[in-house]
């Protein structure tokens, strides 16, 4: 059996970030939060879909035009939740604004596009 590495490499990678997030917010919640948001799973899912397809530019395209779509729903999940917690809501409370407005943005988006 042979191990089919672009698709190992980044889990495997994902999994050192959380490991590090984890030991490294003891003692800085910033440099925690800065590693949580440092553009890793892009760059490695866009090396996953750009060997699956061969090499070829145009799945990059279709893939980073994803990306472009799918970061603004992200930030509306990132606003809601800063949002929530400074009101004093809980991690669940907290965390189902931000999926919330992560859904409502994404369909909004998603309508805009196809209209």
């Amino acid at each position: 059996m042979e191990i089919a590495w672009p698709k190992v490499i980044p889990v495997l990678v994902s999994i050192g970030v959380i490991i590090f997030i984890a030991l490294i917010s003891e003692s800085s919640r910033l440099v925690a939060a800065i590693a949580a948001t440092f553009p890793l799973t892009a760059p490695l899912s866009m090396w996953v879909v750009f060997s699956n397809a061969g090499g070829q530019q145009s799945a990059l395209v279709d893939y980073t035009t994803g990306l472009l779509v799918g970061i603004v729903p992200t930030l509306g999940f990132l606003l809601a939740t800063w949002l929530a917690a400074r009101v004093g809501w809980s991690l669940w409370p907290t965390l189902g604004a931000g999926y919330g407005a992560w859904i409502i943005i994404l369909i909004l988006i998603l309508t805009i596009r196809r209209g």
